[in-house]
């Protein structure tokens, strides 16, 4: 009578209850969560994407810069060139995390569906051994750096035309806007309900060929596709406007002496009676309607390239005209079915 009762249901309640305080309030390993390492892999993706197109940018100026005649190796154009090395550095970090993250969120899908034991450890070596790790470190990487500057010069057509590093360091850089894809496509998917888990036990990818499908068939597709179709005028614009100008006539002294030649200052495009006075076209509006009745597969042709890079641009632009207007007339109508 006098042993005090403690296996009473108020007490294993009691027990319980601070149990589970006890449990909820340990600290979660991050990396053991799947949600919480793709949330992390979304911010490095914006966080890579940020400084790629800052060192694009920066490398734009630069070359804007030794386009208007400012001297390649001035102070100017050499901060330009530093800004976007750096850029360029914090840009190839994040990307050597993110492929540190992938690994390691599907180590926890294998941990998910198979029972596989789970290391969370994961080397920071084992990047430099996935392919794709070195082909965006390609992309990314290559840049002009501060105090360096070349020329190069070869023949096009019967003429001479010279490039700058910096004009070709600039067209290079322009691909990382492949970047901002990325960030775009898990803005689409991001607000799907229990996407890993649908995609875990379906084996479905819910990758970039799902997020164009639903940029496709959504009420907005026309507009998406119009947005896109602007954007890569503007992009194909800069191209245009790079390939087609000769550094022979720009601002800044020149070391080559072919410069001097007749054929860097009178050009013919390889036919009789198309000789013509070559002269830099540095109006970004007249690249902007070259593009644009390319794309859209008019070609009036009163400004044609005069350079094999200008051609393989146009050829670009008017293959990527035929494929945005077919897809626009697919998403025009879907939108037109009857409901």
């Amino acid at each position: 009578r006098d042993v005090p009762v403690t296996n009473t249901p108020k007490s294993n309640v009691s027990r319980l209850e601070s149990t589970y305080l006890e449990y909820i309030h340990v600290p979660k390993d991050w990396r053991r969560d799947r949600d919480s390492i793709d949330a992390l892999l979304q911010r490095y993706r914006v966080i890579a994407a940020v400084f790629g197109v800052m060192g694009a940018l920066f490398a734009f100026a630069q070359h804007e810069l030794v386009l208007q005649g400012l001297d390649p190796q001035g102070p100017l154009v050499t901060a330009c060139k530093a800004a976007c090395t750096a850029c360029t550095a914090m840009c190839l970090f994040r990307i050597h995390r993110i492929y540190m993250l992938i690994e390691l969120f599907e180590r926890v899908v294998r941990h998910i569906t198979n029972l596989h034991p789970l290391d969370v450890q994961v080397p920071v070596a084992l990047p430099l051994s996935i392919r794709s790790f070195w082909l965006e470190v390609i992309v990314v990487g290559t840049h002009v750096p501060p105090f360096l500057t070349m020329e190069v010069g070869f023949k096009n057509f019967d003429n001479f035309i010279l490039y700058r590093a910096e004009t070709l360091g600039a067209l290079w850089c322009s691909f990382r806007v492949y970047l901002l894809w990325r960030v775009m496509r898990d803005y689409i998917l991001m607000n799907l309900p229990r996407r890993h888990t649908v995609s875990t036990f379906s084996e479905v990818n819910m990758g970039s060929s799902l997020a164009i499908k639903i940029l496709l068939n959504s009420p907005r597709a026309a507009a998406n596709i119009l947005l896109v179709w602007f954007f890569l005028i503007l992009l194909c614009a800069y191209w245009w406007r790079a390939v087609e100008a000769t550094a022979c006539q720009f601002g800044s002294q020149t070391l080559d002496t072919r410069c001097d030649d007749d054929n860097a200052l009178s050009w013919n495009l390889g036919v009789v009676g198309t000789e013509f006075e070559k002269h830099n076209d540095n109006y970004f509006w007249n690249a902007i309607w070259v593009c644009w009745v390319s794309l859209s597969t008019a070609g009036y042709g009163e400004i044609t390239p005069t350079t094999h890079l200008g051609r393989c641009v146009a050829c670009v632009v008017s293959f990527i005209g035929i494929m945005i207007f077919a897809v626009l007339t697919a998403a025009f109508s879907n939108s037109l079915r009857w409901t």
